[in-house]
C-alpha cells in the first residue's frame, strides 16, 4: 500500500517473498511491477516483459512507464504511448521530455521532436540539456537558423568525453 518511490526489489528473496505474496492475493501493479524489476535486474526479460505488459495502463506513477518504454523489445509506438503518459502523468519531470524527444528523433518524427523539445524548453529554460534537444530536433528538421540561435542561448558545460555540443554546434 505504500509509495512505489525507492522501492528497488533487486536481492532474490525479496522477489521470493513478493511472488509468494503475488500467488495468495489479488493482483495489484505495485507486485507485478515490483517483480518485472527484479526479474529484469536478474536479466529474465521473458518473465520480466510479461510482467510490465500485465501492469497495462492504468497506474498513474510516470517511471513504471519510463522504465517500460526502455523494455528491449518494445516497438516504437509502445515505446512513444509510454513516454507519451509518463510526461502526462509527472509534466514537472523535465527527463520525460528529453526522453520522448530522442524517441520522436529515433522515429524519424522532427516536427514532433520540436514540439515537445520546444514545449519542455519554455518550461525548463535553464536546463541545457533540454535546450540541446531543441537543437537537435531543429537539425533534424532542416531549420538550421533556429538551431543555431538556441545553440547561442545556451551554456554548455563539458564533461567527460562528451562532444554533442560542438558537433551540433558544427552541424548548424
Amino acid at each position: 500500500a505504500l509509495s512505489p518511490v525507492r522501492v528497488l526489489p533487486f536481492r532474490p528473496e525479496i522477489l521470493d517473498a513478493i511472488a509468494a505474496a503475488q500467488a495468495g492475493a489479488p493482483p495489484i501493479w505495485q507486485r507485478s511491477w515490483y517483480l518485472a524489476l527484479g526479474q529484469w535486474h536478474a536479466g529474465n526479460l521473458e518473465v520480466a516483459g510479461r510482467l510490465l505488459a500485465g501492469v497495462g495502463d492504468r497506474p498513474e506513477y510516470a517511471p513504471l512507464y519510463a522504465a517500460r518504454a526502455a523494455f528491449p523489445g518494445r516497438t516504437a509506438p509502445e515505446r512513444r504511448a509510454d513516454l507519451e503518459r509518463a510526461a502526462q502523468l509527472d509534466p514537472g519531470q523535465w527527463r520525460y521530455g528529453r526522453l520522448l524527444v530522442e524517441e520522436l528523433l529515433r522515429a524519424k518524427d522532427p516536427a514532433g521532436a520540436v514540439a515537445v523539445a520546444a514545449r519542455y524548453r519554455t518550461a525548463f529554460p535553464e536546463n541545457y540539456i533540454l535546450g540541446l534537444g531543441l537543437a537537435r530536433a531543429f537539425l533534424a528538421a532542416g531549420r538550421y537558423r533556429d538551431a543555431d540561435a538556441t545553440l547561442a542561448t545556451l551554456h554548455i558545460i563539458p564533461f567527460e568525453g562528451s562532444a554533442e555540443g560542438h558537433v551540433a554546434y558544427r552541424e548548424a
